[in-house]
């Protein structure tokens, strides 16, 4: 219970443990099997697996895959797995801080070159903006998949998504689904303004940080030129507080056969997705070495508690973590033992 008890501390445990189970087995192993616990995810992973990857590659130069968060198994009303989600690919992340400098002054006597108002032109173009659609294949993949459950009127539309989002009442229709618009197209939100912290002043300086997030194979530097010509002032500051080289997934085939085989032991009939999450891991720099990185952990949860995630009075019943336990002891001995 507590703060990280899903995201991700649960996880670290049993984990941790199926490593533990197995040394106490003395198995005999056909591959190596590593417990790597890095800090920093949450604020971007720089300081943790980044600095790892980036320091010494040595420690990773003949890694074969990697378990991660980011997908689990979402069960019923009858506590059974409905849906497996299963992480392969992730958007990229880029923060930035836009800063506006202008006269400042008592507010009772304004003058028409303000910090605060060239940063909200600015940011109106920006607000205003919709980035193009692009469907890449793993998104095609996974409407195509979800196809047959999808309203009779949709089945047809998912089994090619790309060619039917060309027709734009169908494109304006789609993407006014938050979780759809976003796996189609970078999106970009305003998250924090700063100006005077006096009502009476003016500022000589207005600042306003943007959470981007591109689509897989997107270029930071690509995006960043595209919203320079958006706002259209050059007196305006772009400042990158954090930015990740694109990169696309490498699957492992073997990985999610085993998983589909754990799939149907404990949860016949259950779906296995694969999405493309809004959300970032640090899978994306293994991603940029090669190395193949599946966000899926056996945890099973409901919407009730992912919502719990990053809330007051986060935490995992007992029994589901050591459900858990079980499911990544299981998983990683089909990889693992000879």
């Amino acid at each position: 219970m507590g703060s990280g008890a899903l995201d991700n501390k649960g996880a670290g445990v049993f984990q941790l443990l199926t490593l533990v189970a197995l040394k106490r087995q003395n198995a005999h192993l056909k591959r190596d099997i590593v417990f790597l616990g890095t800090a920093d995810e949450e604020a971007g992973g720089r300081l943790g697996a980044g600095f790892l990857l980036e320091k010494h590659p040595e420690l990773f130069s003949d890694v074969g895959l990697v378990f991660n968060e980011g997908g689990g198994i979402r069960v019923g009303e009858d506590g059974r797995g409905r849906l497996y989600s299963v992480r392969v690919t992730e958007k990229v992340p880029l923060w930035l801080k836009l800063t506006a400098i202008g006269t400042p002054g008592h507010a009772a006597s304004p003058s028409s070159d303000q910090a605060v108002l060239r940063l909200i032109g600015a940011l109106h173009r920006v607000a205003s903006h919709q980035s193009p659609i692009r469907v890449i294949p793993q998104v095609q993949q996974f409407y195509r998949d979800t196809a047959a459950t999808a309203p009779f009127e949709l089945r047809q539309k998912y089994l090619d998504l790309s060619k039917a989002l060309d027709d734009p009442e169908f494109a304006a229709q789609f993407t006014r689904d938050r979780a759809n618009n976003a796996r189609v197209r970078n999106t970009i939100s305003i998250t924090g303004l700063q100006g005077s912290d006096k009502i009476n002043v003016i500022p000589a300086m207005a600042t306003a940080e943007i959470d981007v997030r591109l689509l897989p194979g997107e270029e930071p530097q690509t995006f960043i030129a595209e919203l320079r010509r958006l706002i259209a002032d050059d007196s305006i500051k772009i400042e990158i507080l954090l930015s990740r080289s694109s990169a696309t997934a490498s699957e492992s085939p073997e990985a999610m056969n085993v998983i589909a085989e754990f799939a149907g032991k404990h949860d016949p009939g259950a779906q296995i997705l694969s999405p493309l999450p809004a959300g970032f891991t640090d899978c994306h720099f293994f991603h940029v070495k090669g190395i193949p990185c599946i966000g899926f952990l056996p945890q099973r949860t409901t919407s009730r508690s992912e919502g719990l995630v990053h809330g007051i009075n986060e935490r995992v019943e007992i029994e589901r973590l050591k459900w858990a336990l079980r499911g990544m002891y299981e998983i990683v001995s089909k990889l693992a033992l000879e």
